[in-house]
């Protein structure tokens, strides 16, 4: 199984055109290539000719393989978050790499995961949401939230703590997607 989530950098019809082209390669590039590595070689040539001069988006790619091991691949994006035992950890990449369009080589990130594990993208709307200053602490809202519930559930959990702490008034797009290993 092969995953992403990716943010593009502007709004209006370009974002929305260089979202398409990134669905787009990605979809192509999945099916198509045997390593992840090359998934975001063929993403990063999409975007390339796609963008303009000050355009970018950040990425991360995984995969999570019958074994219960996952590769992550973070081009320029936050980094996504590990919940396991009641504890949420940043999956941070071994290496920066830039954005898609700026000629990304990331650094695979390997692990192996147990039974009950959950990992959880998002885009920065969630992490950066704040209110009277505060950034929403994602990181600890994420392991309470997503710990002990559904899948379905934790989300909807997740998202109730981040509407709480904004007051229902978020300025940028979200977008999370949380993914178990259970066999």
């Amino acid at each position: 199984m092969r995953l992403l989530v990716g943010d593009v950098r502007g709004k209006g019809l370009d974002a929305v055109r260089l979202a398409g082209v990134v669905l787009g390669s990605f979809r192509d590039a999945a099916q198509d290539r045997l390593d992840l590595a090359q998934v975001t070689a063929a993403l990063d040539r999409s975007v390339s000719r796609a963008i303009g001069p000050e355009d970018f988006v950040t990425a991360v790619l995984v995969q999570v393989l019958d074994d219960g091991s996952a590769i992550v691949l973070n081009c320029g994006h936050p980094a996504p978050l590990l919940v396991r035992g009641g504890r949420a950890t940043e999956l941070n990449p071994p290496e920066p790499a830039p954005p898609l369009g700026l000629g990304p080589r990331p650094e695979p990130l390997a692990l192996r995961l147990a039974l009950g594990d959950r990992i959880l993208l998002y885009t920065d709307g969630a992490s950066e949401a704040r209110a009277r200053g505060e950034f929403f602490p994602l990181q600890t809202a994420a392991a309470f939230a997503l710990v002990s519930a559904d899948l379905q559930a934790g989300l909807e959990t997740l998202w109730a703590e981040l509407h709480r702490h904004v007051a229902g008034q978020l300025h940028d797009d979200i977008a999370l997607l949380l993914i178990e290993h259970s066999r």
